[in-house]
């Protein structure tokens, strides 16, 4: 969360710095993707022993993310 709270305005002030609007309206789906991952990390941290299927886990949910958004539908906002 804390990663989040600083990356979200940092890219917007990027986006500013290379005339590209930024906006922080996410659609549904990277919302739900984003609690959905750290649920399941903090799940994965809790544990002070860790083992193959915890890997697994984060692997698979790491994979799922780049398919998801790689097949995103992407709407273009126009301001």
């Amino acid at each position: 969360m804390q990663i989040a709270l600083f990356v979200i305005p940092f890219v917007v002030i990027v986006g500013w710095t290379f005339d590209k609007d930024m906006t922080i309206d996410f659609p549904p789906y990277e919302i739900y993707l984003f609690i959905v991952s750290v649920f399941i990390v903090s799940i994965t941290m809790g544990n002070t022993t860790s083992n193959w299927l915890q890997g697994i886990l984060l692997i698979t949910l790491y994979v799922m993310i780049g398919c998801g958004f790689w097949f995103e539908n992407v709407v273009d906002y126009v301001s």
